[in-house]
């Protein structure tokens, strides 16, 4: 077995597991808010009384509601994966009476290798090449994606289990017309975010959470793109080869086959996904 190619494989399995988090293992159960809450990225602007949720060793989360929205306030605390989330992008799912996982979400921020997206071979040489980003007229366009990612969504909205996750952009307009706001405070290494999404859907506000009953699935999420697409690279095949005995039915060395991995950190960091999910059951509307 070639252990130069199987270790690697092994603790970026073992990275991923640590930074994720499995199914909704717990129920949050929000305290009505009193009214509209205004939406500016301050935990200051939630009295303590309303503030439910987790508070975790990478992020704190709170979730609240009135008659007519969901206000959900994450803080960011560990500084890995909140340059996880900028370079990525960080998603929320909000799944109401759809049966399955992933049916509506909001990727916010939206990351800076969709901002690089349109241009070609920015963002293999962004993720391959650290001195990249170091050229001067790349640095410039990384921080213009970075001045800007405060104003850029995208809309995860699926209608069934089969369908393929795809995010698309949505003019910040058209989503505050639409009664869903979003807001990115950041500061150092520290960001907070701040969202209000409709509860029900109608006409006017087509993207909202319509939970079954009083309750939805809230999950948060990082995903990387995988190793190959930004490589070409196979390391499933590396893993299946390397499985296999070195020696075949009489004792003899079998061919060393396992596909080296060219970038081992570059491997590390793409395997680096967060995944947390919980149930929140709302307060019950007054209206």
């Amino acid at each position: 077995m070639n252990r130069t190619g199987y270790f690697p494989l092994m603790l970026a399995v073992v990275l991923s597991v640590l930074l994720s988090a499995c199914g909704p293992s717990k129920t949050i159960r929000t305290t009505h808010a009193g009214g509209p809450l205004p939406v500016t990225g301050a935990l200051s602007q939630w009295p303590d009384e309303i503030r439910r949720g987790e508070q975790l060793s990478e992020l704190d989360y709170y979730v609240t509601n009135d008659d007519e929205f969901v206000y959900l306030l994450i803080n960011f605390k560990n500084n890995r994966l909140y340059q996880n989330a900028l370079r990525f992008g960080f998603t929320v799912y909000l799944d109401g009476d759809t049966g399955f996982k992933q049916s509506f979400g909001i990727t916010y921020p939206a990351g800076i290798l969709h901002g690089l997206s349109p241009i070609p071979g920015a963002r293999k040489s962004y993720l391959e090449n650290p001195g990249w980003a170091a050229i001067p007229e790349n640095a410039r366009m990384l921080q213009s994606i970075e001045d800007q990612m405060h104003e850029q969504a995208l809309i995860i909205s699926r209608s069934n289990q089969k369908a393929p996750i795809i995010p698309v952009p949505v003019n910040f307009n058209n989503l505050r017309a639409q009664d869903l706001e979003l807001v990115m405070n950041r500061t150092g290494n520290v960001m907070t975010l701040e969202m209000k999404i409709p509860i029900a859907g109608t006409r006017a506000r087509q993207f909202a959470i319509d939970p079954g009953g009083n309750t939805f699935l809230l999950g948060f999420e990082i995903k990387p793109p995988s190793y190959e697409d930004v490589t070409g690279e196979s390391p499933t095949q590396a893993t299946a080869d390397a499985r296999q005995s070195q020696y075949d039915p009489y004792g003899r060395s079998r061919p060393d086959n396992t596909q080296q991995i060219s970038n081992p950190a570059l491997y590390y960091q793409l395997n680096e996904t967060y995944s947390r999910w919980v149930k929140v059951q709302l307060a019950d509307r007054r209206k």
